[in-house]
């Protein structure tokens, strides 16, 4: 069986977050993209892009807004075969964009409550899959 690409979308951002703060939450999310791994799907982590974005204004390659960003997920989203929501999904702006993405395409929708395990429900639809 094909294993099945889910989006694991995470807050990130706010004017006020440092530099280490936006990292340990990419590094969360990549985390969960692990968990995801070894419960059988593919994860595409979004927030991998904090690293893109921050090499190339370091670079001075490119400059990017956060309207850029949304919309780069949008596309990325519509690839997915299901979201996993992060616990606090709900302060960012961007989440609930994606969430809400997600429910007009019809994507299976899971919530996490803790970062370190992955909801019954979703581990249940993968196994029956």
């Amino acid at each position: 069986m094909d294993r099945l690409l889910g989006y694991v979308a995470g807050p990130y951002s706010s004017l006020a977050d440092s530099a280490s703060l936006l990292a340990e939450r990419t590094y969360a999310a990549m985390d969960v993209g692990g968990l995801l791994w070894n419960a059988g799907a593919y994860p595409l982590v979004p927030l991998l892009t904090h690293f893109l974005e921050g090499r190339w204004r370091k670079q001075r390659i490119a400059n990017t807004t956060s309207s850029d960003w949304y919309d780069y997920d949008r596309r990325l989203l519509e690839m997915c075969d299901f979201i996993l929501l992060l616990p606090d999904w709900r302060m960012s702006y961007g989440c609930r964009l994606e969430h809400t993405l997600a429910e007009e395409l019809g994507l299976p929708i899971f919530e996490m409550e803790t970062l370190d395990k992955l909801p019954d429900d979703l581990l249940e639809w993968l196994n029956v899959r």
